[in-house]
Parts: structure tokens; C-alpha cells; sequence
């Protein structure tokens, strides 16, 4: 019995350790497989945080870009402003006064024309163009703006003139010839004055309507003036 019992141990001891070897073998797959796992896991975690990296990367190189064209944008205003000389601090001083021509006679025209008041006396801030007969406004403000206007009255003439906000017609004015009441040629005299509120940018203009003269010499008969009166 003794014999039977110790032949049985020796042949069961080859198979435990059989076993517990399979046993480690199956554990250290199974880790090696949870291992693997774990790894493309992060892997792909890794790559994600790569590729929205790059989208980051993409979206702050564009917004630079646009930062950029932005900055460009207002340097170039402000360079437009600088040499058309609208840009004026709060405490904008705007004045100017100007006369219309040495040349007599202007018009009659087909068409409504803009008068170019050509001989500038005063242009503080310079709003005024005697290039295009416009004032721009440098600031939000209220205005006050003032215009004589002299016509060489005679038989068929009709003097005018028209003082228009950007594209809106403010005062019209006009005289026309009447042989009973003069009876001879004449010199006459139209004025009239506006206070405006204009918002930066706003065009004041005078126009000659159409079928209509004045008249002007080195006497600056006909003369257009404006300033500010306070910022808004």
C-alpha cells in the first residue's frame, strides 16, 4: 500500500507542475495581451492629440493671418486719414472759409453743378476741399455753416444755389431778374446760414442748380464758410 501510495505521488507531482506552468503561461499571455491593448489604446490616444494639435495649430496660424489684415486695415485708415487730414483728436478745432473764383460769371449749366469755392482764406483741420467743393466731417458734431452768393442780375438770368448733406438738399435759394423792380444790370446778394449735427464722414456741399449762374471776382463776392460748434 505504502508502495502504491508513493508510486502515486511521483507520478501526480510531474503533472501538478505541468499544470501550474500552464497556468503561468495562460496568465502571462492574457497580461501580455492586456499589455498590447493597453498600448494601441494610447497609441491611438496619441495620435488624436496629434491631429488636434494640427487643427489647433491651423486655427491659430489663421486667426494671426486675420488679426494681421485687421491691424493692416486700420494702419492703412489711419495713413488715408493722415493725408486727407481728417484725423482730428476729440478736441478738434474745424474752421474754414473760402471764396469762389476770379472768373466773374459761373454757369448757366445743363446739369445741377458743385461750386468749387477755389480761393481758401481759412481751412483749420483741413475738412474743407477746394479741389472737389467738399466738406468731410472729422467728428461727430453739430456745425454751423454759412454761404453768400452774388449774381450778376440782368434780363433771362436766375441766380442759385443749393446747400446739400451728402445727397439730401438742406436750403434752396434763388433770385430771378424782374425789369420792374430793378430796371437796370445789378450785382444781388443771397445768404443764409445752418447748424447741422453730421456724423464723421457726412459731405456738405453747395450746388449751382441747373440753368442757373453767379457771379465772383478778385472781390470775393460769393463766399462759403463752416466750423464746429461742439463735439457730440
Amino acid at each position: 500500500m505504502r508502495a502504491a501510495s508513493v508510486l502515486l505521488f511521483s507520478w501526480l507531482c510531474p503533472l501538478a507542475s505541468w499544470a501550474v506552468g500552464v497556468e503561468i503561461i495562460v496568465g502571462r499571455d492574457q497580461t501580455e495581451s492586456d499589455i498590447w491593448t493597453e498600448v494601441r489604446s494610447l497609441r491611438q490616444m496619441v495620435v488624436e492629440q496629434q491631429v488636434e494639435l494640427r487643427n489647433m495649430q491651423a486655427r491659430l496660424k489663421q486667426a494671426e493671418l486675420q488679426a494681421g489684415e485687421q491691424e493692416l486695415g486700420l494702419l492703412q485708415t489711419k495713413n488715408r486719414l493722415e493725408k486727407t487730414g481728417l484725423l482730428i483728436k476729440d478736441n478738434a478745432k474745424v474752421a474754414f472759409y473760402a471764396a469762389l473764383t476770379d472768373s466773374e460769371i459761373v454757369g448757366p449749366h445743363s446739369s445741377p453743378t458743385v461750386l468749387k469755392f477755389s480761393k481758401v482764406f481759412t481751412n483749420v483741420g483741413k475738412a474743407y476741399s477746394a479741389t472737389t467743393g467738399l466738406f468731410t466731417a472729422p467728428v461727430k458734431a453739430v456745425y454751423d455753416f454759412r454761404f453768400t452768393i452774388c449774381g450778376y442780375m440782368k434780363e433771362g438770368v436766375t441766380m442759385g444755389v443749393r446747400l446739400i448733406h451728402n445727397e439730401k438738399s438742406i436750403v434752396y435759394n434763388l433770385q430771378t431778374w424782374s425789369h420792374e423792380r430793378y430796371g437796370f444790370e445789378h450785382l444781388q446778394y443771397l445768404s443764409n446760414a445752418v447748424i447741422l449735427e453730421l456724423n464723421v464722414g457726412d459731405e456738405i456741399h453747395l450746388v449751382l442748380p441747373e440753368n442757373e449762374s453767379v457771379f465772383d471776382n478778385y472781390n470775393s463776392h460769393s463766399t462759403f464758410s463752416g466750423f464746429l460748434l461742439f463735439s457730440m
